[in-house]
């Protein structure tokens, strides 16, 4: 099973690498500090601007790693292109496709789409929006291997 996936995405996880490295490499490898960075160091508001996930992710990384908040901009940029490459995997899944070499584009597309280099300006909170991001793209999946999310929504409501 893992080497059918393996061969499936290969050229996901090959062109991830590649295009994250050749589109944020400096930002992965310098550390470059913004206003948030360079002064008040938190996510911002969470809970009470309705930015909730946020908040319970930041709790959750709070716990894991025992401070507030740390700016290691290559561990944060490994951890977007690792959830850009499974948004992508997703992504290919649901549209079955199947062409490596649209399974290339997708991955570039994604990649370097001019929202990630904007976030890599506030890297210390681009893996919660890109873990987002893969959870928004898993929802839509799930919901559409239900007829369209019709039976969950006439169960919903």
């Amino acid at each position: 099973m893992a080497e059918k996936i393996i061969s499936r995405y290969k050229a996901i996880w090959f062109c991830a690498c590649l295009w994250g490295l050749s589109a944020h490499g400096m930002a992965m490898f310098n550390k470059y500090s913004f206003h948030d960075d360079a002064s008040l160091f938190l996510v911002g508001g969470t809970y009470s601007s309705g930015r909730w996930m946020l908040g319970i992710l930041d709790e959750g990384v709070r716990m894991l790693t025992g401070s507030a908040h740390y700016s290691v901009p290559l561990f944060n940029g490994v951890l977007v292109v690792v959830f850009i490459a499974l948004s992508s995997m997703l992504i290919s899944n649901l549209f079955e496709i199947e062409s490596g070499l649209l399974q290339a584009a997708l991955t570039g597309v994604m990649i370097t789409f001019p929202v990630v280099t904007g976030l890599f300006g506030y890297i210390f909170t681009a893996p919660y929006y890109f873990f987002g991001t893969l959870m928004g793209i898993g929802g839509f999946g799930f919901v559409g291997d239900f007829g369209s999310g019709m039976l969950i929504w006439q169960e919903l409501f």
